[in-house]
């Protein structure tokens, strides 16, 4: 009887454990990138240039990297907190989700204006069929302070 007991303890007491982890794991966040230094320094021409030249090397490059693009923005959505990046005269941009922690920091964004930004590289979407444009995604953004 005893052994019965000794074991359904020991159940009791994973399953407890794998309880709190779980919890632990659902309630933690990102990391927020503002203190983060980036793995690359960057212009967002540049890095459209890498992936229209050879996506599969510039992606295993950036892969799960934490990237500072500057460059013009060619448009911004505050509804959806993204900005993107570029040339205006192309199709091709970085598009920067922007980190929704930071809502009340984030500057207005202008069109035209020089913006440097620090992202997680997500990935990237190259259309050769239509000619739309290499798009680059960053996510959890946020403005680069020099």
């Amino acid at each position: 009887m005893s052994r019965k007991r000794i074991i359904g303890a020991f159940v009791l007491i994973a399953v407890a454990l794998g309880i709190v982890y779980g919890i632990y794991q659902y309630r933690r966040g990102h990391e927020k990138l503002t203190n983060v230094k980036p793995d690359f320094a960057i212009s967002a021409d540049s890095l459209i240039n890498e992936f229209e030249k050879a996506d599969s090397a510039a992606y295993h490059k950036y892969d799960n990297k934490v990237i500072e693009v500057s460059g013009v923005i060619k448009n911004s959505s505050i509804e959806n907190f993204t900005i993107l990046l570029g040339d205006p005269g192309k199709l091709s941009a970085v598009k920067c989700e922007l980190d929704t922690s930071f809502r009340k920091d984030v500057p207005i964004p202008v069109i035209g204006a020089v913006a440097v930004v620090k992202g997680h590289f997500v990935g990237f979407q190259k259309d050769d069929l239509m000619g739309l444009g290499t798009d680059i995604n960053l996510n959890r953004c946020v403005f680069a302070v020099k």
